[in-house]
């Protein structure tokens, strides 16, 4: 009854322990692995109350040791297939600098809000939101910075990105998103608020989630005017050289 106790809600509470998983990934594979024998983590738990040492750093350890199955909802795509129109040139790795990060260049922000996925519920929207985001951030930087944001819909991707392996809030693979936008063109956050829930789970595709307006006493309705959003080529960065480029 102890451990039962223990178990069930100190530590691993659904929306705590995905929102650990997605913000760990070194670690999500030793929890998954944890999470699936009881009897272990009790062992743990215990060891941690002795001698105090975070429960973080055990697991860590364990990363050492365990070999186990990738994260369980992390999907990929079999039928992802890029299209690159420029080859990029590619600069020699010793001639690029040490580091690099967008978010301060000459002292300039070039990236875009910081997202969760789990509100107002559990959604494994990761690819959603990476697609969007880094879309999100490339648009920014084309316009040199200037207020306001423009913030990618992921919404409209969960509801409406119905191809075969995209699951919505059941998962999928960003580069199949960008594939979709290429196709399809998305709308932003203005006119499609996340809302955690896909065409998977609740929420289809309609006009409506792609781009809507309400008013008091008229309800809501479809956005005929929406500003859209592109992706002209999409395909795969493998390597330092590459992504440092």
């Amino acid at each position: 009854m102890i451990s039962d106790l223990i178990f069930k809600d100190k530590i691993f509470k659904s929306d705590k322990y995905d929102y650990f998983l997605d913000e760990h990934i070194l670690i999500n594979q030793n929890i998954v692995w944890v999470y699936s024998s009881k009897y272990l983590l009790i062992l743990l738990l215990i060891f941690y109350n002795m001698i105090k040492i975070p429960l973080t750093c055990l697991l860590l350890v364990l990363t050492l040791s365990v070999n186990v199955e990738f994260y369980r909802t992390h999907k990929s795509t079999t039928t992802f297939t890029p299209l690159v129109k420029t080859q990029i040139k590619l600069i020699p790795t010793a001639e690029l600098p040490k580091s690099y990060w967008w978010g301060n260049v000459d002292g300039v922000n070039y990236l875009t809000i910081q997202r969760n996925q789990h509100i107002p519920v559990y959604c494994g929207s990761c690819w959603a939101f990476s697609a969007t985001s880094a879309l999100s951030d490339r648009i920014k930087i084309q316009r040199k910075a200037q207020w306001p944001d423009v913030i990618i819909a992921p919404q409209v991707l969960l509801s409406c990105n119905t191809n075969p392996e995209m699951e919505g809030c059941g998962g999928g693979d960003a580069r199949d998103a960008n594939a979709w936008i290429h196709k399809n063109n998305i709308t932003d956050e203005t006119c499609s608020p996340y809302q955690a829930f896909g065409h998977d789970n609740g929420v289809s595709c309609s006009a409506e989630i792609k781009c809507k307006n309400c008013l008091p006493n008229k309800g809501c309705w479809a956005q005929t005017k929406a500003k859209i959003y592109g992706i002209d080529e999409y395909g795969i960065v493998e390597g330092e050289q590459a992504m440092m480029n």
